[in-house]
């Protein structure tokens, strides 16, 4: 998906916080990113920075509606994983994902506010506290996401 370019773009450096986002996920394409997050605002905030940053982006509500698309759609690179939601929260999808040997290869980071309220590490890449350092957040999705 292509955008125009402005007056004073060329030949800036791409800071992924201040750019139009790039691309976004089709039912068909595998995603670099699952974001499951239950707060709307944060959920669309790091989505957008995700695709600023070019990757594809898919998203769900609470750790139910990731399983249920992870047993439906390509498989991402990478999950980002809030744990307090309603419905499923992190820490049961933690534990139906390690049950599934093609979940378990994708790695999944931890974004919290309640990082004491992980009981079980185990598979868990990275834990980023809430409030999250969009750079430092950036940089570790990358990380995982090269080809």
């Amino acid at each position: 998906q292509s955008r125009p370019i402005h007056s004073g773009e060329m030949g800036k450096t791409r800071d992924p916080l201040r750019m139009e986002p790039q691309s976004t996920a089709s039912a068909t394409a595998r995603p670099d990113v699952l974001v499951v997050e239950d707060d709307f605002d944060v959920r669309d905030i790091i989505s957008m920075i995700l695709e600023r940053a070019g990757m594809t982006v898919a998203t769900a509500k609470n750790g139910r509606d990731a399983l249920d698309q992870l047993g439906s759609a390509p498989l991402p690179r990478l999950i980002l994983l809030d744990l307090m939601m309603p419905v499923m929260t992190g820490q049961e999808f933690l534990v139906e994902y390690r049950k599934d040997e093609r979940l378990a290869q994708i790695p999944v980071v931890v974004v919290t506010a309640y990082a004491d309220g992980l009981t079980d590490a185990t598979g868990v890449a990275a834990i980023m506290c809430k409030p999250v350092d969009m750079r430092q957040l950036l940089g570790l999705v990358q990380q995982h996401c090269r080809p």
